[in-house]
């Protein structure tokens, strides 16, 4: 059973953490620019703009990172579940 749940969430590991570092690339990616061409994003009254862009960037972000860090818990609490049976109560509750 745990050999198996591993595998399966090793599997999905790495989807869940290409989407997340993909996010992460896309929001630095766009603060970096911002940052370059702040003089003339505040002399054309974008400011609110781009500040409401860049939150919602990292909103996405995080959504994506929530799949990752669901398999991490679930990674730690299978490799748990022999030695503290609150591990599983971790698991049970997180659907």
């Amino acid at each position: 059973m745990s050999t198996a749940s591993s595998h399966f969430l090793a599997k999905q590991n790495g989807p869940a953490r290409k989407d997340w570092n993909q996010a992460v690339q896309t929001r630095v990616a766009a603060t970096n620019h911002v940052l370059g061409q702040v003089k003339g994003i505040k002399m054309t009254g974008l400011a609110p703009f781009v500040a409401e862009h860049l939150q919602d960037l990292r909103v996405t972000e995080i959504d994506k990172s929530k799949d990752l860090r669901k398999i991490i818990i679930y990674m730690h609490a299978l490799g748990e579940k022999f030695e503290q049976p609150f591990s599983m109560t971790i698991l049970l509750t997180l659907k």
